[in-house]
This record gives structure tokens, sequence and C-alpha cells, in this order.
């Protein structure tokens, strides 16, 4: 989760409640009760089009692919750390992956993504 409240710690509890049915937990912008606020347009473009290829590769019916609010079981946590070193936004990609490989279940949650209000993204077109 990021820590400058773009992913709200209220969701925490709404995660708790759903990794009893699974054994991972996406915060979800894409599906139905989730939405995202404050972002520029350059930015929703690219999370829109990495989740329309993304689950084309993968072969999964996850809509918000590029989430990092997340929650994981104690099982999924056991993950081949020394291969995912890479930088963000891979390293999200490459657990998504893993778990995928795996054949945990991955369930989304709807949230609201608010865009954070100091600083600025680290994500842009080229690292994209």
């Amino acid at each position: 989760m990021d820590g400058d409240f773009s992913h709200h710690p209220r969701y925490i509890s709404d995660f708790f409640m759903a990794i009893k049915h699974c054994d991972v937990v996406i915060g979800s912008r894409m599906i139905f009760g989730g939405r995202e606020r404050g972002r520029s347009v350059a930015c929703r473009i690219i999370t829109k089009t990495a989740n329309l290829y993304i689950p084309i590769i993968f072969h999964t019916k996850i809509k918000d692919c590029t989430s990092g609010f997340r929650c994981f079981r104690r099982e999924v946590v056991r993950v081949p750390f020394k291969q995912m070193i890479s930088q963000w936004p891979s390293s999200v990609g490459k657990v998504f992956y893993y778990c995928l490989q795996q054949g945990f279940l991955i369930k989304e949650i709807p949230i609201l993504f608010e865009d954070r209000r100091r600083e600025k993204s680290k994500l842009n077109l080229r690292i994209f």
C-alpha cells in the first residue's frame, strides 16, 4: 500500500474480510464500485493501457493488475525474492505473475484511489 494515503487505510478491514476466502486481495479501481480521483489524464491512460494488455498476456480476468494496494496470505509471501529484484512498477507485475503461476486465488475489492496531494508520482511514460 502506498504511504501517501492514495491507498487509504479505511479499506484495511475490507481486505481482512476478503482474505478469508482467497490468497491475495487487490484493491481495485477498475471493478464496479472502484474509482480514482485526482489523477492526470496521462496517468489514467498509462494505467488503463497496462490493464488492457496485462490480462491478455497473463490470461487472467483481474481488472486492476497494476494496483499496489494488496493483501497476501502468509503462504503467498514465500516469494522467491531473489528473483523479484527490480524497480517499480515491474516489481508489482513480477509478484502478480508469481501469484498467477502458483495458482493462488486472487480477489479484487473496490477502492477509491486518490492521487497524492504532495510530491509527484514517479510513474511517467518513460518508466511505462
